[in-house]
């Protein structure tokens, strides 16, 4: 693949600060959600008992689902224009293999602990560590393995004046008042909050109303027709 090397304009760059993530690099942006979802996914799956927790509960989860927006933006800054759709379309795409993946691997994981000897409510409270430890171990990776820009991270091209520093402020302002996001924020929700929903009921209404076993509902919920990743280039 081409790298994105060339330095963008002053109009390319206006245009950039309008939709700039509010962070100073798109990995720690990614590397923030991750570490501040997992801790707090942990705890309050393992202590639900009342619709508050629970709202917490998806609220931290749509909030580490968030990565998906900023690493879609990171592969923008890290390919140029003849293959970065071709980028966005595998980076999303291997995420969003992730719905599926669940769906197959949870219930799995829940009955091979069950199977070890542990009760049906506390296995099913310990299957949620594994996912919140492969996103504690993927904000690690990203910490110590990836950079912002093919050519450096944005801390040394700031130091050195070849990347001026935007206020968080700025970018917050432009954030807000550019209408082309409220347009993708409202219809990426009613496309993908609608498929978070099927998420989160297709596995036990198969298990509820075909009497199947965990597993199996498990199978055929992964299997579910999921939205198709494209980038406009």
């Amino acid at each position: 693949m081409t790298l994105n090397n060339g330095l963008p304009g002053p109009k390319a760059e206006s245009e950039r600060l309008k939709f700039a993530i509010p962070m100073d690099s798109e990995n720690k942006a990614t590397e923030f959600r991750l570490f501040s979802a997992a801790p707090p996914h942990i705890v309050l799956h393992c202590t639900t008992n009342s619709p508050i927790f629970f709202l917490l509960v998806r609220f931290f989860t749509g909030f580490s689902l968030s990565t998906f927006v900023s690493t879609q933006f990171w592969m923008s800054s890290m390919f140029s224009a003849p293959v970065v759709g071709f980028a966005n379309g595998v980076a999303g795409g291997w995420g969003n293999l992730g719905g599926g993946a669940t769906q197959l691997l949870m219930p799995l994981v829940y009955s091979l602990i069950n199977h070890l000897g542990e009760t049906t409510f506390t296995a099913w409270h310990i299957t949620f560590f594994i996912p919140a430890l492969f996103q504690t171990l993927t904000a690690f990776a990203i910490l110590i393995f990836v950079q912002d820009l093919p050519e450096s991270n944005f801390k040394p091209l700031q130091k050195s004046g070849e990347r001026a520093k935007d206020k968080l402020s700025q970018m917050f302002y432009h954030g807000v008042t550019n209408y082309r996001g409220w347009i993708l924020a409202l219809t990426y929700g009613y496309c993908f909050g609608v498929e978070l929903t099927v998420d989160n009921i297709i596995a036990q209404y198969f298990y509820d109303r075909f009497n199947l076993k965990l597993e199996t509902a498990g199978i055929i919920a992964a299997r579910k027709p999921r939205k198709t990743s494209l980038s406009i280039t």
